[in-house]
């Protein structure tokens, strides 16, 4: 009786931590500082307000170096209020989360960060 539970205790930490660590290794989360180039106000399929901000990010191909596009997406209503108040030449400084879209990358917003200048 006591071997089985032994066996059981051991069992369940090990799925804990698999989990623990599959989870922690999933979030791809970085801190963003872009040139806004547009802002848009978006419907969900639920009918949530969200905002959907453009900006260009450097990347690299075959040595080549070029400006992407990539969408920044505002859940929440106070995230979606914050990114609606932006506008085109702002400077989106935040923490996103980065995913893919039909093959696209794209970011969600997790957090909105100051600058130094901005706390004033």
């Amino acid at each position: 009786m006591k071997k089985m539970l032994l066996i059981t205790i051991a069992a369940m930490f090990l799925f804990t931590t698999i989990i623990t660590l599959t989870t922690a290794g999933a979030s791809d989360d970085k801190v963003v500082n872009a040139k806004i180039t547009k802002v848009t106000k978006r419907i969900s399929k639920k009918g949530n307000e969200y905002a959907k901000l453009t900006i260009e990010e450097p990347r690299e191909l075959d040595g080549n170096i070029y400006m992407a596009e990539v969408s920044v997406m505002a859940f929440g209503s106070s995230r979606t209020k914050k990114a609606l108040s932006m506008k085109a030449g702002d400077r989106l400084f935040a923490v996103v989360n980065k995913s893919k879209y039909k093959g696209n990358t794209s970011y969600i917003i997790r957090a909105f960060l100051e600058t130094k200048s901005q706390k004033k």
